[in-house]
């Protein structure tokens, strides 16, 4: 199938991801499970429905210490 951009599209290309969706609350948990102090969930809420985790989460790594398994965290699962 060709999409308006140009770009083909197939259904044997399609790939179904493990990971489930997480909500708002649980993506903040997450980096706070790993360390970063979240002062103001309200605001947290506010700056990932907006911004998005997958942007954010960048700056989420600079703040990590040394030492700590960054590959872990990065790692996703795709079949």
């Amino acid at each position: 199938m060709r999409t308006p951009a140009g770009i083909f599209m197939s259904d044997v290309q399609k790939q179904i991801y493990c990971k489930p969706a997480l909500t708002l609350d649980d993506q903040i948990d997450l980096p706070t499970a790993r360390g970063l102090t979240v002062p103001d969930r309200d605001k947290a809420r506010h700056y990932l429905r907006y911004v998005g985790y997958y942007r954010l989460s960048g700056y989420f790594l600079t703040l990590q210490q040394r030492g700590s398994d960054v590959q872990s965290h990065t790692k996703g699962t795709l079949h």
